[in-house]
């Protein structure tokens, strides 16, 4: 992952409130994964929006998967590399969609995965799970997917694609703890 942006004016510090993780929340034995790897964070205040800080929606459908050129952004706090710290800054990454078969990963039978791929020595590494996987769709920012797995020991030398699943799938989850709509229609199903 790279660092997003610079320490600006724009940066917000805010203290975390709560903390609410989704009730179905599991972890495989022995470092399989995990199902459900999402949690919400209530801020102890509001967040101002600008025009490098906006809000983003969570579509029930996403009707731009394998649109050519769809490019998605994938934002966490995980190990900056194998065995190193946790990022201190959020950081970015930058990959494209590609058809979920190109991904060699088994998922839980009720997960919906998304497949993406970015360039070679960059990726999501650990602590990136449940990282937002986000694009820019008809002017607007859409949380399309929730990050999952990336590559065994963060090495994305010679295999770039790492997997993460539908974010629609958590819209009752979010819905339900934050108490109001935040799930869209992009289109039909």
């Amino acid at each position: 992952m790279t660092p997003y942006g610079s320490p600006d004016d724009d940066v917000a510090i805010i203290q975390v409130a709560s903390i609410h993780l989704h009730p179905g929340f599991y972890r495989e034995p022995k470092g399989q994964g995990s199902v459900n790897d999402i949690a919400l964070l209530k801020l102890s205040r509001s967040l101002e929006f600008t025009m490098r800080r906006q809000k983003i929606r969570i579509p029930d459908y996403f009707p731009g998967w394998g649109h050519p050129g769809l490019t998605l952004d994938i934002a966490g706090w995980g190990q900056l590399a194998h065995n190193k710290l946790v990022s201190e800054d959020l950081r970015m990454y930058q990959a494209k969609d590609l058809p979920f078969r190109a991904c060699f990963f088994n998922l839980a039978k009720n997960v919906t995965g998304i497949c993406y791929e970015g360039p070679t020595n960059v990726g999501p590494c650990l602590g990136d799970s449940g990282a937002a996987v986000a694009t820019r769709w008809n002017a607007q920012w859409v949380q399309v997917g929730v990050h999952i797995i990336g590559r065994p020991n963060c090495d994305y030398s010679l295999w770039s694609h790492a997997i993460g699943m539908d974010a629609s799938q958590n819209c009752g989850f979010i819905e339900d703890t934050i108490g109001e709509p935040m799930c869209i229609s992009l289109g039909k199903k």
